[in-house]
Order: structure tokens, then C-alpha cells, then sequence
């Protein structure tokens, strides 16, 4: 189950009701992607990290896919639909005077560990 986590957020331009907007977009996103096994909405957590800190030029929102399965069926054009997916629903929620960028992490079982009920 990938988590989705936004990082560095205009919290200026995002009361509760526009987050919660900006994260069901996501996670919609990721159901929209067709990533193998992911096909409902409990499959995917969509999480706000840190708001952006208040300096100068901080201005990149960070979109990380974490715990996404290493498999032989999400090849690089699956990870690279699901980053544009991403892509294109924060893209619509976010202004414009601030960079969206879109990381995909493969989780492997042979390197890390994982456990689950």
C-alpha cells in the first residue's frame, strides 16, 4: 500500500477544507494511475507532512510516494503514470507561484523490512 505524503505545503493557501480537497485529489490520483493492485481507496494513504517553513524561495511542494511494492508489473511507465497523475491533480490545487515535484519510491522486501496485520 503506497503512502502519499505532501511536504513543504503553502499553508497560507490551504485551510482544513482545501487540505482535505488537495489529499482525496491525490489519492484519487493514484486510483486513477491504474497501478497494478491498487484499486480502491483503502490501498492508498494519503498524509500532509510539514507545512512550508516562512524563508525566502521556499517555494517547491514535495509529492512522495513511499512503500510502493517493488513487482515486475510496475515497470517504469506504471511509476511514471502514477507520477504524472500526481503530477497533474496537485498541480490543479496548488498555486502557481510555488514548484510541484513528484517522487515515486519502489519499496523492496529483499532490502527492507516490512510487517502488517
Amino acid at each position: 500500500m503506497p503512502f502519499i505524503a505532501v511536504r513543504n505545503w503553502p499553508e497560507k493557501h490551504f485551510p482544513p477544507e482545501k487540505q482535505r480537497l488537495l489529499l482525496m485529489a491525490l489519492r484519487d490520483a493514484v486510483l486513477a494511475a491504474e497501478v497494478p493492485d491498487i484499486t480502491e481507496p483503502r490501498h492508498v494513504t494519503v498524509t500532509l507532512g510539514s507545512p512550508a517553513a516562512d524563508i525566502p524561495d521556499n517555494n517547491v511542494v514535495g509529492i512522495i510516494v513511499d512503500f510502493l511494492f517493488e513487482r515486475t508489473d510496475r515497470t517504469n511507465a506504471v511509476r511514471g503514470r502514477l507520477a504524472d497523475h500526481l503530477y497533474q491533480a496537485a498541480r490543479s490545487r496548488i498555486p502557481r507561484e510555488y514548484r510541484v515535484e513528484v517522487m515515486v519510491c519502489l519499496f523492496n522486501t529483499m532490502t527492507g523490512a516490512y510487517q502488517a496485520d
